[in-house]
């Protein structure tokens, strides 16, 4: 019986009063939470595995990627060979004909910005294909010669068509991730310290601000480069956790609670106080979420976990609502 209303719950057919009644039981009944809890880690890893990372069409939009280019007739040798002897002209010259040249390599520059709690696709002329996160903003920038480069604040999912004639590259702060086909994730919020790129199929080349190649990735291999320093720490994956986002889903297995707060924030648009700020060593959630609101995630971490929480629906001036996680 009681499997029977956990994978009801599962399959999103529960109502919400039953959803209600079976987690106040959780709180009383161990054995209940621990086989919730069991049935909810196999139920994501088999759909996952069922899946296999295939797009989901939830408010998804498709943007072409404009391949219009933009003529720019610069004239820049007018009397240059009369002073060709002079060094400094002719240094500054120089200067100002490379600039003209790059402007004119580049062909289309496309914005693209995906708001809190949506997750957005961009299709370029290619066919290839990058699932933007919630709050995620990108840059693309595409050449003469094919080459394109994306700049990216925020989270980014990536498969990119292979094409021996153009090199797909992607930055932020300063750091690169140079691909010639593959698919892979990248993380890169501004207010984090670290970039993490997680490949997944392919080979990718890390590159640091001084154009040198770190690393050269492998399939199911994820790379943490840290900002400050340029060190880069990198592991095997041994499941999908990271990239479950490109399906809907929020996945924590034995998180703690800055990972819990760092997702919550980056899918909701949220600003999460933890109170008190001390007590949150002992705290671990292992739950998955996928079509659930920010209010039913929170009701049941309190269900859950021995916390409660208060919202503020005061917005500051990024519309941000702000939230007390309170440990009980």
């Amino acid at each position: 019986m009681k499997n029977s209303i956990i994978i009801s719950i599962l399959k999103g057919e529960a109502s919400p009063e039953q959803k209600k009644q079976f987690f106040e039981a959780c709180k009383t009944d161990q054995s209940l939470k621990d086989e919730y809890i069991r049935l909810k880690n196999l139920w994501v890893l088999s759909q996952d595995d069922k899946h296999h990372f295939q797009e989901k069409k939830v408010d998804e939009f498709w943007s072409q990627v404009d391949t219009k280019q933009r003529k720019k007739l610069r004239q820049v040798w007018l009397v240059a060979g009369r002073y060709a002897a002079i060094l400094i002209v002719a240094l500054a010259l120089f200067q100002l004909v490379y600039t003209f040249y790059q402007q004119d390599d580049i062909v289309t520059v496309q914005s693209f910005e995906c708001p809190p709690g949506s997750i957005n696709n961009v299709r370029l002329n290619d066919g290839s294909t990058i699932k933007l996160n919630s709050d995620t903003r990108m840059e693309l920038k595409q050449f003469k010669n094919g080459d394109v480069i994306a700049n990216l604040q925020g989270e980014a999912y990536f498969n990119i068509i292979h094409n021996e004639k153009r090199t797909f590259i992607v930055e932020s702060d300063g750091y690169q991730v140079r691909d010639l086909g593959t698919i892979f994730n990248i993380k890169a919020r501004p207010s984090s310290d670290k970039i993490i790129t997680t490949l997944i199929n392919g080979i990718i080349d890390l590159v640091n601000r001084d154009g040198e190649v770190m690393k050269v990735m492998a399939p199911d291999e994820q790379c943490i480069v840290y900002k400050d320093n340029g060190k880069i720490a990198s592991s095997q994956i041994s499941d999908k956790r990271d990239i479950a986002w490109i399906d809907g889903k929020l996945v924590f297995i034995e998180a703690d609670i800055q990972e819990v707060v760092e997702k919550l924030q980056n899918r909701f648009g949220t600003n999460i106080q933890l109170i008190p700020t001390e007590t949150w060593t002992d705290f671990q959630l292992t739950a998955t979420f996928n079509n659930e609101s920010l209010i039913e995630i929170l009701d049941i971490m309190s269900y859950l976990n021995e916390v409660r929480y208060q919202i503020d629906n005061s917005q500051d001036e990024n519309n941000q609502v702000y939230i007390k996680l309170i440990k009980n």
